[in-house]
């Protein structure tokens, strides 16, 4: 499958509505299309562990692209309440990043926390969304 007919079938999807993405309220204000679910690369290099019990499920992250990693010029951080937590895979985050770099508005929260996971990079999983 060619890239273009893989981002174009993204984009074509009927738009759902994600739990977790949510006013104070609790009522859902926006469609969104599930972009990508991922695990947490680097959790245990930053904030991660130290705020394990405060995370929950449903909780918004913020998604901030670092042009200027030396390490992966496609970097995205994610965040919690200001706290890094990690970055988006390597493997993972070339879509995500030119998404940003453009402006597209996207939006992300924790879809499940797994303690019992021996690797710290998979205890963590998140996904992204496209507001529509």
């Amino acid at each position: 499958m060619q890239r273009r007919d893989f981002i174009k079938g993204i984009f074509s999807s009927a738009a759902i509505a994600v739990p977790g993405i949510a006013t104070a309220g609790g009522h859902v204000t926006r469609q969104h299309t599930v972009i990508q679910e991922s695990c947490l690369a680097g959790f245990d290099h930053y904030m991660g562990e130290s705020i394990w019990p405060l995370l929950s499920e449903g909780d918004p992250l913020a998604l901030v692209r670092e042009h200027d990693n030396a390490f992966d010029a496609q970097a995205v951080a994610v965040y919690w309440n200001g706290l890094q937590l990690g970055y988006i895979p390597r493997q993972q985050n070339t879509a995500i990043a030119q998404m940003l770099d453009r402006g597209s508005e996207l939006e992300c929260c924790v879809i499940s926390k797994d303690a019992s996971l021996s690797n710290p990079d998979e205890r963590l999983r998140f996904c992204i969304c496209l507001a529509v």
